[in-house]
C-alpha cells in the first residue's frame, strides 16, 4: 500500500501565484482595489488628465480643465455621516467634481448625501454664501434602476441628469449661485463617441485594447512589469490581510456581541426576576393592604350592624319594658281606681245597705227594744234570747252586759 503524496509548499506557491497572474490580468479600473492601485500610481497631473477625460463626455463640456484632482478624498464628519470619493477633481473656476465608480446598489438618497458634502466643500471658511461655486457629483453604474424605488434610471440616453431649481409663481427656476448637479452615468454603455471609448476603458482588462493613453500607460506598468506585480501583490496582500482583520474584528464583535447578549440576557432575566419578585411583593402587599382594608371594613360594618341591631333591642326592649311598665301602672291606676270606684261603690252601697239594714234594724230594735225593755223590766238577762231577740251574737250581748255591770249606777 503506497503512502498519499504530500503536497509540497512550492507548489502551493507555484498555485497562488498563478491565480495572483490570473488576477492580475483580469482585473479593471471600475474594481473597486485595482482603480484604486492605478489611481495611486499616477502623477497628480495624470489623475487631472484622466479626470478630465472621463468628465469631457459625460457633461458634454470640451473645454473643461482639471487643475487638482485627489483620489480617494475622505470628507470627515465630526458630528454626521462622513463620505470617501473615489476620485475628487477642481477646475480652472474653482467648480468640484466627484466621480464615483458604483457597482454596488444605491439610493438616491446617497447622491444627495454626497452632493450636500461637496456642496458644503465649495465655501471655505469666512466666504459669503454668494460665493458658492457649482458642484458636480458623478455616479458610473451598471445599476438601471434605484435600489429604493425600482424606478428606471436612464430614460434619456446613457447619462441621467439632475438639477436643484426653486418653485417661484408655479414656476421651476435654476438657482444661480451654488448650483449643485447630480448625474448616474450608465456604464454599459457601448456607443461609438468619446462617451462610449471612455467607457470602454474603464471596463476592459486588456491593457492593450485601452485607447486612454494614462489609463493604458498605468495599467501596462501595473499587469506586465515585475514592479507593477510587486505592487499588485502588496496590495493584495493588504487587502487580505485587512479582510482578515474585518474577518478578525467581526468575530471577535459577534463574540463581544454574543457575550453581551448573554450578559444582557442573564441581567435581563435577573432584573425580570427581580422586577417580577418586588412585583408580587407589592401585589402582594397590596393585596394584604386591600384585604385587611376590606376585612377591617366588613368587621367594622359587622360591628355597627351588630351594634346597632343591639342597641335597637336593648332600645325595643327598653322601650317595651317601659311601655308595658307604663302601661302596667296605668292598668294598675286604672284598675286601682276602678277597684277604688267600685269598693267606693260598694261600699258606699254597702254603707247604704247596712244604713238601710241598720235603720230597718234600728227600727225593728225599736219596736223589739219595746218588748226586750219590758223583759229587762221583768229582770231577764238570759243573753241567748236577748241575742236571739236583737239579732245579734251571744258574744255580743254578754259583752255589753259586762260593761253594764261595770258601769256605775
Amino acid at each position: 500500500m503506497t503512502k498519499p503524496r504530500r503536497r509540497s509548499s512550492t507548489s502551493h506557491k507555484d498555485r497562488d501565484q498563478k491565480e495572483l497572474s490570473r488576477a492580475i490580468y483580469e482585473a479593471k479600473f471600475l474594481e473597486d482595489l485595482f482603480g484604486r492601485v492605478v489611481l495611486r500610481n499616477c502623477t497628480d497631473l495624470q489623475k487631472c488628465a484622466l479626470a478630465q477625460a472621463i468628465i469631457r463626455p459625460i457633461l458634454e463640456w470640451p473645454d473643461l480643465e482639471i487643475t487638482y484632482a485627489q483620489s480617494q478624498r475622505d470628507m470627515k464628519e465630526l458630528y454626521s455621516h462622513s463620505a470617501v470619493m473615489d476620485l475628487f477633481a477642481k477646475d480652472k473656476f474653482d467648480q468640484l467634481f466627484d466621480l464615483e465608480f458604483q457597482l454596488a446598489p444605491f439610493t438616491f438618497a446617497r447622491l444627495v448625501a454626497y452632493s450636500a458634502e461637496l456642496t458644503k466643500e465649495t465655501l471655505p471658511p469666512g466666504f459669503d454664501y454668494s460665493q458658492m461655486k457649482d458642484s458636480w457629483i458623478i455616479f458610473l453604474t451598471n445599476q438601471t434602476h434605484w435600489a429604493d424605488t425600482g424606478k428606471e434610471i436612464f430614460q434619456d440616453g446613457p447619462v441621467a441628469h439632475f438639477e436643484w431649481s426653486q418653485l417661484v409663481h408655479n414656476k421651476y427656476i435654476r438657482m444661480e449661485n451654488g448650483y449643485s448637479h447630480i448625474c448616474v452615468v450608465d456604464l454599459s454603455y457601448n456607443g461609438n463617441d468619446e462617451l462610449g471609448d471612455i467607457l470602454r476603458d474603464l471596463r476592459n482588462p486588456n491593457p492593450y485594447q485601452i485607447k486612454n493613453p494614462i489609463l493604458r500607460t498605468v495599467e501596462k506598468m501595473l499587469k506586465q512589469s515585475k514592479k507593477g506585480h510587486e505592487i499588485m501583490s502588496t496590495s493584495f496582500q493588504k487587502l487580505i490581510d485587512r479582510k482578515e482583520a474585518e474577518a478578525v474584528r467581526r468575530a471577535r464583535r459577534k463574540a463581544r456581541n454574543q457575550v453581551a447578549k448573554e450578559i444582557t440576557r442573564e441581567v435581563t432575566e435577573r432584573v425580570e426576576k427581580e422586577i417580577a419578585e418586588r412585583v408580587e411583593k407589592e401585589i402582594a402587599e397590596r393585596v394584604r393592604r386591600e384585604t385587611a382594608d376590606r376585612v377591617r371594613k366588613e368587621t367594622a360594618e359587622k360591628v355597627r350592624k351588630e351594634t346597632a341591631e343591639k342597641v335597637r333591642k336593648e332600645t325595643a326592649e327598653k322601650v317595651r319594658k317601659e311601655t308595658a311598665e307604663k302601661v302596667r301602672k296605668e292598668t294598675a291606676e286604672k284598675v286601682r281606681k276602678e277597684t277604688v270606684e267600685k269598693v267606693r261603690k260598694e261600699t258606699a252601697e254597702k254603707v247604704r245597705k247596712e244604713t238601710a239594714e241598720r235603720v230597718r234594724e234600728e227600727t225593728s230594735s225599736r219596736i223589739k227594744n219595746e218588748s226586750i225593755r219590758n223583759y229587762f223590766r221583768k229582770g231577764g238577762d238570759d243573753p241567748y234570747f236577748i241575742a236571739d231577740v236583737l239579732q245579734t251574737s251571744v258574744k255580743h250581748v254578754m259583752s255589753i252586759q259586762k260593761k253594764m255591770q261595770k258601769r256605775p249606777v
